[in-house]
């Protein structure tokens, strides 16, 4: 939803994760279940806010557990390929690297999707605490994102909206790709991007331009991503956003006398200026040297630990109760020709199906 996420500094009701296929935690069979509302939840802060609503850190009140529930303003997706976003979520429990949904449900004015919380900040968080070594963790998670990408790119998914916020980070140090507000299904089709140019800096030349796109975006944004993590700096910085534009299509970046040549043909292969020759899109990226060090099958299965240390304090402790989000001046109805678009988004996944419905 085009958010700026705010630095999640109350990690304290992470949960186990010994899981079932929803990743949270297992319970017997409960003889009845009741109704997913609003009223199930305790709000405790804001966890990011944009546009379309806000993310909210809460606990349920009957499960106890700990959550992140995006609020949704229906009157801003009324439109249904902008219910994208609730496809890949229930898709996204065939990825370890997307986050998990546990449920959606529904009032008449605004969308809630329950997912689960990732308690270890986001990867600009990790990139910016210059107290931890970026080293050895940076491969790791580079290979995290291309098989997160993989995953959505074979699903005819494309992210759109790729940046370090979007990333987040486990309390065990894995990532977690987020915020589908902006996704595209069906990418074979191809898109125009008029209507969106991409967070700046990290929208491909395409995006600026106004032209069609596919997955090589992605793949863009990824290549931006990389060099914010080896060399700690954004390859198109600008002092203003047009300026920072006008590097995308423009500037070619510079590697500082890099001396991995791994890692410089990686990123000079993703940053090209040329979508006809674009890495991920052309070429089998997880076969380049730059991953050479690592086990790509056992980090898609998650055998292989992650180096990651986030640093963050897990001591489950009292947190504050916040007033349940008010729905403002929404007060319109929704005329019932956009409401249908709504008729099935409301879910529970089988985990949740033992206690709600």
């Amino acid at each position: 939803m085009g958010k700026k996420r705010k630095h999640q500094e109350d990690p304290a009701a992470i949960q186990d994760h010994n899981s079932d296929e929803c990743g949270g935690p297992s319970s017997k069979k409960m003889k009845t279940t009741v109704p997913l509302t609003r009223d199930k939840f305790i709000f405790h802060t804001i966890l990011g806010e944009g546009s379309y609503g806000k993310v909210m850190l809460a606990t349920d009140k009957v499960r106890k557990e700990s959550v992140a529930l995006k609020i949704v303003k229906k009157s801003l997706i009324s439109d249904p390929e902008c219910l994208v976003e609730h496809h890949v979520l229930k898709l996204a429990h065939n990825s370890r690297f997307l986050t998990h949904c546990y449920a959606a449900f529904q009032t008449e004015h605004h969308a809630y999707f329950v997912t689960e919380l990732a308690c270890g900040g986001d990867l600009r968080d990790y990139i910016n605490n210059s107290t931890i070594p970026l080293k050895d963790p940076v491969t790791f998670i580079a290979a995290e994102i291309v098989c997160g990408l993989l995953f959505l790119h074979s699903h005819n998914i494309i992210h759109r909206d790729l940046k370090p916020d979007n990333i987040l980070l486990t309390a065990d140090g894995y990532i977690k790709i987020a915020d589908f507000g902006l996704a595209l299904c069906e990418f074979d089709k191809r898109f125009s991007t008029r209507n969106y140019g991409g967070a700046p800096g990290y929208g491909a030349p395409e995006m600026i331009k106004g032209d069609f796109h596919d997955a090589g975006l992605d793949w863009f944004a990824f290549g931006v991503i990389l060099y914010n993590m080896i060399l700690q700096d954004s390859p198109f910085e600008g002092d203003t956003i047009e300026e920072t534009k006008s590097n995308v299509m423009h500037h070619e970046p510079s590697y500082k006398n890099l001396a991995d040549y791994t890692a410089v043909d990686i990123m000079s292969r993703l940053l090209c200026k040329d979508p006809s020759v674009w890495l991920g899109v052309n070429g089998k990226i997880k076969k380049l040297p730059f991953f050479s060090n690592v086990n790509l099958a056992d980090i898609r299965t998650g055998k292989a630990p992650s180096p990651v240390i986030t640093g963050y304090n897990m001591d489950v402790s009292m947190r504050q109760r916040i007033p349940a989000p008010s729905s403002g001046d929404l007060n319109e109805p929704i005329p019932a020709e956009e409401q249908k678009i709504f008729t099935s988004l409301s879910f529970v996944c089988p985990a949740w199906s033992t206690t709600y419905h």
